[in-house]
């Protein structure tokens, strides 16, 4: 027992001190140590009003991405998935063989990726239409999950759960704050997402219109992995990125529809930007105070923004449109 609360003490530091996708990880290490498993997900995702599941994240430890495509292609239902979600806080196992003999496509599927025994436990704490989901798999026809693991499973997984939902608000309240109006996003260097706020899904839906997560759009991920760029501009938003602990931190930023400024509209935008009155700013240009407001009310309108707020983040994003 005193292995297990230590266990249980490093998944909530681990919590404290990891990005999202580096927790993941080292937090199914640490699992694997007390329930042993040869491979897992962690999944967020939910349903949809026809019943289909969209995933929003995924991270997959000691299995390839391909499986997610293959996952999708599946046509029979997946029972241990059904049978998880009537049993909301609890592990539930299953065996592939006792897979019913007609779903052929799942059985190959389970051949494939080396599933023979699945532990799933779907979190009590989410809405009835989200799925935040882990899943422990074993390749070993012999290795099958015993009571004693699956009480085990009740006990750690849930813990792990809790300790995913703390990393995320960290990550969610950096301590350093990104721009004003950006969002963030945090995904695996091939595009696949850690963690993903709904706003920040939806702008990317609007740039794509045909994207589905988990993965990034192959085209964004090509341009902010490009040597020396790190930044994309598209239609609607404005992403850039840091790679750091072989993940990409994202900032994405709504794109101010407007045209470009001139030079003295770009300088009196940044002055109003950092909160300097009218006659300030006058005073700096030598200027009169209503020239100051005409010229703003032209930046205001280029940039379709109502206030200085809305302009710092304006300008926060659109850098190129300032000389």
């Amino acid at each position: 027992m005193r292995e297990l609360n230590h266990l249980i003490l490093n998944l909530y530091g681990t919590a404290q001190e990891c990005t999202s996708g580096e927790f993941q990880g080292q937090a199914l290490d640490m699992l694997r140590q007390a329930l042993p498993f040869d491979s897992a997900a962690i999944i967020a995702a939910s349903f949809s009003p026809d019943m289909a599941i969209s995933l929003h994240s995924l991270h997959m430890y000691q299995q390839p991405i391909e499986k997610l495509a293959d996952r999708k292609a599946l046509v029979s239902p997946d029972a241990i998935l059904a049978e998880a979600c009537r049993s909301r806080g609890r592990c539930v196992t299953m065996e592939s063989v006792d897979i019913d003999g007609r779903y052929l496509d799942l059985h190959a599927y389970c051949r494939k990726y080396a599933i023979a025994h699945s532990m799933v436990l779907i979190s009590p704490a989410t809405h009835h239409a989200n799925l935040d989901l882990i899943a422990l798999w074993r390749a070993g026809p012999e290795r099958a999950y015993s009571a004693a693991e699956t009480e085990l499973g009740n006990l750690l997984l849930p813990h792990l759960t809790q300790a995913q939902a703390i990393n995320s608000r960290l990550f969610r309240a950096p301590e350093v704050q990104p721009p004003p109006g950006s969002v963030r996003l945090l995904a695996s260097l091939n595009g696949c997402l850690q963690y993903v706020e709904p706003i920040a899904a939806d702008m990317l839906q609007r740039e794509w219109p045909e994207w589905e997560p988990p993965m990034l759009p192959a085209d964004l991920v090509e341009e902010l992995r490009r040597p020396g760029l790190g930044r994309y501009v598209g239609k609607t938003l404005v992403a850039q990125v840091a790679e750091s602990g072989g993940y990409l931190h994202i900032q994405l930023a709504q794109r101010p529809a407007g045209r470009p400024l001139t030079g003295g509209e770009a300088a009196v935008a940044r002055l109003a930007a950092s909160g300097l009155s009218y006659k300030d700013i006058a005073r700096r240009h030598g200027v009169s105070p209503a020239t100051v407001r005409n010229q703003l009310h032209s930046v205001y309108a280029k940039l379709d923004v109502g206030n200085k707020t809305a302009l710092a983040a304006a300008l926060a994003v659109l850098t190129e449109m300032l000389p």
